[in-house]
């Protein structure tokens, strides 16, 4: 594998981090521009390298810059040249991250929704289709990175091109990954350019393309004893081409970044270590449920800095082990992990299996150990020379202890033979060293020195050959007969950023109430098949299906539906609606029985998010699938076909087609063997068909009619039959497993609804109904909580927001339950929540951050700010409204 790493200021060589020729090792953290207003742009990167942190990681969303095709947006929040420039004055390096594929669980992973409208286009793969549009976003977006390189007036250090592609199905890896490095350099990139991997494959991430550095993601169990045994792994193979290991994200813990560093890291990137919010950006949907799930617009999985800017305690962790960075400089810099070393580490703790240590540059080592048990413990070290001590280890924590470390280099004739405190400050002055320790109980230094000593200052003395220097004691100072001196003292403790101000928030009792009709006076546009949200010019935002059922139908199968589905009956069109509920069904086959046969059914369908993965297992979990009503059958007819199906597979001892069986039937002992249930099922007179296997519990492979195998999934377990044949020879082949529920095989014929009336709403202009309607509401009399918000009857709630102080941040929580809150401030959109928190998304499952508040930054409160809220119940029960409070927030 050939790399070229050459960029200039920035180079990837010898197994290190250049940075204007010297070697580096950087702590770095997401920060996302398009999750925090503009405002805050400065102020966070601020706190960033106020935690000692040196660099930070942005994504740029492509869907976040185009808002429809060929429309392009870099102003105000989208001013990404603004955010490198003010990371540059706030001395942090930065690694871009522009995709064209992004994950970072936001809608689409970064690609925009209108790309799954072209049925030849193949996202992320080596096609014409696809690559025409990822380059043009290219063109936009990489002069304005290339403009603000290091070495070029700006502090760009590293450029990773697309993300994960280890994760994705892509069918020429090189090919396609090439195609982007090169658009990259013809772009004017000359810093290192890179591709990460998120499951470890280097070579799938990067295809092996010419000059792209592969990188690695690492989200190990941070109390696996296997962690430095698995980046020890990539570290080996990476060093063994001379490239450094880039661990472009991880784990937020300090703890797990320290085992990191002793494994050979020279950049650790914490994942989203500084939190965000989704405001006008979609988050996604997901496969972190069962399978799925809804990101939350709260974009904080618990790193240092919260959403609202607060700190928390693994900042001061951060800054404690940036300053064990600095202090040891290009010694940490070009050091190399060994696993043998003139060290003896002996823990009373449970720790890691593999215990790498550093062999610093120039001499000496950088040691620990991780406490993994649940107390704090004792760890002995000894040396080769004969130094021993004793360090205590918290529990959860790993201190960096140093070891056979010469002083000639800093000017001192002496070697520090063991410190079992943190070395956190170093300066080196005519004659004199001072070194800074973090407190640490019990603390010394052994130091052997071939030069008399004389103690100045402090608690020291000899013991042997060595000089005992007690640090836990205080400051001190020693002299050699050649004049210079040693002093030692401990650092202060880590600051800390902002906290959010006590109190108990500022209830919003009252407020006024609008019925919310927001497909009034919306044109309908006539359709014979229900297009997707996307055909329609909805990317974000949502639309109103309306088609009518055959006479004497009183069912419906919907295949295909996503993402927030609430469906109602007409039974004439003059007659009143009845409430089916809410559904969720990333996109899976799903029966609706109707009250009543025949009238019409409508379908509100809103997008929380497109999917920022790639899932087979539900539709709308694909990577560029789109959102709609998707396809609706009148159900004519449901036939049991469980039965008689002939058992085939060479795994099994029947004879082929010999036994007759109901589907799953065969007994057998060979339990995890394939086999294979073979059928001839007529065809309906009319319309079209589907199997239905329910109850499946694990995925099957179908074929029909001796076609290519079709995996269908217990998660979606519908199969739709060719059209137009008389009958069909399907083979299902499953692994035999006796403990398995059984299958009730169905065969669904009927008739697809036609002529669809839709209404479309995108979400800018929802935005608009949101800001008239907190105008008009001004004229309505202000009444209390709660509200009561009744199926297909959704309400604008305009709260009385006087009690709150601009300039001041709040989180918006609330009690209540069956209910989803749009929520506005001044037009603006902040997010979609759950009064109650999750348990009130009946089966919606959210993850990420809190589903139950809002975040107000504190540049949006201004004085008269007008707060709408879009209440809308989810299910067929009527929800309500009960409190709104305001808590404070730090910004």
């Amino acid at each position: 594998m050939m790399q070229d790493s050459d960029g200039g200021s920035v180079r990837l060589e010898d197994g290190r981090l250049l940075i204007d020729g010297g070697p580096e090792v950087l702590l770095c953290s997401s920060l996302f521009y398009f999750r925090l207003p503009p405002e805050q742009w400065r102020e966070r990167l601020r706190l960033v390298r106020a935690s000692g942190y040196r660099a930070v990681d942005v994504y740029f969303p492509w869907n976040f810059h185009e808002l429809r095709p060929g429309t392009f947006d870099f102003t105000g929040a989208r001013d990404i040249a603004r955010f490198l420039d003010l990371a540059a004055e706030e001395d942090l390096l930065v690694m871009a991250r522009p995709g064209p594929y992004i994950c970072s669980e936001v809608d689409g992973g970064g690609l925009p929704a209108w790309l799954g409208l072209d049925p030849e286009l193949r996202v992320r793969q080596n096609e014409p289709r696809f690559l025409s549009q990822a380059l043009a976003w290219y063109r936009e977006v990489l002069p304005l990175i290339a403009e603000r390189q290091h070495g070029n007036g700006g502090s760009v250090v590293l450029v990773q091109v697309e993300n994960e592609l280890d994760f994705f199905d892509c069918e020429d890896r090189t090919g396609y990954v090439e195609v982007l490095a090169d658009a990259a350099r013809a772009a004017g990139i000359t810093v290192p350019i890179i591709a990460c991997a998120g499951q470890g494959d280097l070579a799938g991430a990067t295809g092996n393309a010419r000059g792209v550095v592969p990188a690695a993601n690492f989200y190990p169990d941070d109390a696996s004893p296997d962690v430095e045994a698995e980046v020890l792994a990539y570290q080996q193979e990476l060093a063994a081409q001379g490239i450094p290991l880039l661990i472009t994200e991880t784990n937020r813990l300090h703890l797990t970044l320290r085992r990191g560093l002793l494994s050979g890291a020279r950049l650790l990137a914490p994942y989203l270590q500084s939190s965000g919010w989704n405001f006008d950006l979609n988050p996604s949907a997901g496969n972190w449920g069962n399978p799925g799930n809804f990101m939350t617009h709260s974009y904080d999985f618990g790193g240092y800095v919260a959403a609202d800017g607060a700190t928390r305690p693994e900042y001061a962790e951060g800054q404690r082990l940036a300053a064990v960075i600095g202090a040891l400089g290009v010694r940490l810099a070009g050091a190399a992990p060994v696993l043998a070393a003139p060290l003896e580490l002996v823990p009373d703790f449970a720790t890691s299996s593999v215990r790498p240590v550093l062999a610093l540059d120039g001499g000496g080592f950088l040691a620990g150990l991780p406490n993994l048990s649940g107390t704090d413990g004792m760890l002995q070290l000894k040396t080769d020379a004969g130094a021993t001590a004793t360090a205590l280890v918290p529990a959860g924590h790993c201190p960096l202890l140093l070891a056979g470390l010469p002083l000639a280099g800093w000017g001192v004739p002496a070697v520090l033979e063991l410190a079992t405190a943190e070395l956190t400050a170093s300066a080196a002055a005519p004659g004199v060293l001072n070194l800074t320790f973090a407190p640490a109980p019990g603390a010394v230094l052994v130091l052997s020195t071939d030069r008399d000593t004389t103690v100045l200052s402090g608690t020291a003395g000899h013991s042997g050959s060595f000089l005992i220097v007690d640090v836990a004691a205080g400051p001190g100072e020693v002299a050699f007969d050649d004049g210079t001196r040693l002093a030692w003292s401990t650092s202060a403790a880590p600051t800390t950023g902002a906290v959010a101000s006590p109190g108990a928030g500022v209830a919003l009792s009252t407020g006024r109430t609008l019925a919310a009709r927001p497909f009034t006076g919306i044109p309908a546009t006539r359709h014979a098949a229900a297009p997707p949200l996307e055909e329609v010019g909805v990317y974000a935002g949502r639309a109103r299906y309306r088609a009518a059922v055959p006479a004497g139908c009183r069912r419906l199968l919907i295949h295909g539906a996503a993402d927030i589905v609430d469906f109602s009956h007409h039974s004439t069109p003059a007659g009143g609606s009845v409430p089916l509920g809410t559904r969720i069904p990333y996109g899976a086959g799903m029966d609706v029985d109707l009250p009543a046969a025949g009238g019409e059914v409508v379908a509100d369908v809103e997008i929380w998010g497109h999917a920022n993965f790639d899932d087979v297992r539900l539709p709308a979990l694909a990577l560029g699938s789109l959102r709609g009503v998707g396809t609706v059958l009148a159900v004519i007819a449901a036939t049991d076909v469980s039965g008689l199906w002939r058992v085939h597979g060479p795994d099994q001892w029947a004879a082929p087609g010999g036994a007759v069986r109901r589907f799953g039937g065969w007994s057998s002992t060979r339990l995890g063997a394939g086999i294979e249930y073979r059928k001839t099922i007529p065809a309906p007179r009319q319309g079209e068909a589907w199997l239905h296997f329910a109850g499946l519990a694990a995925p099957v492979q179908v074929r029909v009619d001796g076609g290519p195998s079709v995996a269908v999934p217990a998660e979606n377990p519908y199969l739709p039959l060719p059209a137009g044949a008389d009958s069909w020879d399907v083979a299902v082949s499953l692994t035999h497993d006796p403990s398995a529920p059984s299958v009730a095989v169905t065969l669904l014929s009927g008739t697809p609804l036609r002529d669809w009336d839709v209404q479309a709403l995108p979400q800018q202009h929802l935005d608009a109904l949101a800001l008239a309607a907190g105008t008009a509401a001004v004229e309505s009399a202000a009444e209390p909580l709660p509200v009561v918000v009744r199926p297909g009857q959704p309400v604008w709630l305009v709260p009385d927001t006087a009690a709150l102080q601009p300039g001041h941040g709040y989180f918006l929580a609330a009690a209540g339950s069956g209910l989803m809150a749009s929520v506005w401030l001044d037009g603006q959109r902040l997010g979609r929540f759950f009064p109650g928190g999750q348990e009130s998304g009946s089966d919606l499952e959210l993850r990420g951050g809190d589903p139950g508040v809002i975040w107000f930054p504190a540049p949006m409160i201004k004085p008269d700010a007008r707060l709408t809220l879009l209440l809308e119940c989810r299910g067929t029960a009527a929800g309500t409204l009960d409190s709104l409070l305001c808590r404070p927030a730090a910004s």
